[in-house]
């Protein structure tokens, strides 16, 4: 089994219960401890988001042709709707969620593969990327 597949079968469980009711917990708490990080991503324009959970709990954004920023998070849980999400901020004035979607319904527009995290993330005036959605994926540190 991938370390990947391995690593999602392990923190699913974390971030919704049996009933379909929501855990208190915010979707970030699933990364403590297991070796991963959530990567989210959007497309028209072409932006990523790397959060890693680390002593300093820091965010990466990476843009074509732009360099990478890495720069701390803080989050929270908001449950409610009968949705599982995170909010979060950085100290560079980006902003936003990532949601859990069942089924893997958030969907890249570029390729046929269904991701099991959706994300709205709000950026600072300073960039040209405004307010954009995106999905998110578990990956190994």
């Amino acid at each position: 089994m991938s370390r990947l597949l391995s690593a999602a079968l392990i923190c699913l469980p974390c971030i919704s219960n049996a009933g379909g009711v929501p855990l208190n917990q915010s979707i970030l708490n699933a990364l403590d401890g297991k070796g991963l990080s959530m990567h989210c991503f959007g497309t028209e324009p072409f932006w990523s988001l790397t959060f890693a959970k680390n002593p300093n709990n820091t965010v990466t954004l990476a843009r074509p042709g732009e360099a990478d920023q890495t720069m701390p998070f803080t989050y929270s849980a908001q449950n409610g709707g009968g949705l599982v999400k995170s909010v979060f901020a950085t100290s560079g004035g980006i902003s936003g969620d990532i949601t859990y979607v069942p089924n893997g319904n958030c969907s890249d527009g570029m390729s046929d593969f269904g991701y099991s995290f959706s994300t709205s993330v709000t950026f600072p005036a300073s960039t040209p990327l405004g307010t954009q959605q995106g999905c998110c994926k578990l990956q190994p540190n």
